[in-house]
């Protein structure tokens, strides 16, 4: 019953990004493990068991995705980080003049 929901919606989707204007990629379908209803997505992570475990269930426009946690680690830490980046590095030339001893 599932694989033939799954194929009914899979046409669907296919006929509706067919027929419409798609202007580009859209990251929900190339970055998610499921994409469709909340039920439908949330019967996949029933069926991932524990490796779904930390997955996030998400909505926008009217449709569910479960996509991978958001990186603990990211853009929005760059501010923070910076001043320790200078004092994590070696200087070119110091590495050149150890190189060639």
């Amino acid at each position: 019953m599932i694989l033939e929901n799954f194929q009914k919606a899979h046409r669907e989707w296919v006929e509706a990004g067919l027929s419409g204007d798609i202007a580009g990629r859209d990251d929900r379908w190339s970055e998610s493990l499921a994409v469709g209803s909340e039920g439908f997505v949330e019967q996949v992570k029933m069926e991932l068991g524990f490796r779904a475990q930390h997955r996030q269930v998400a909505i926008a426009d009217g449709l569910y995705t479960l996509r991978e946690p958001v990186p603990p680690y990211g853009d929005h830490f760059d501010m923070e980080n910076e001043p320790l980046r200078p004092n994590n590095i070696v200087p070119w030339q110091t590495n050149l003049e150890t190189t060639e001893a």
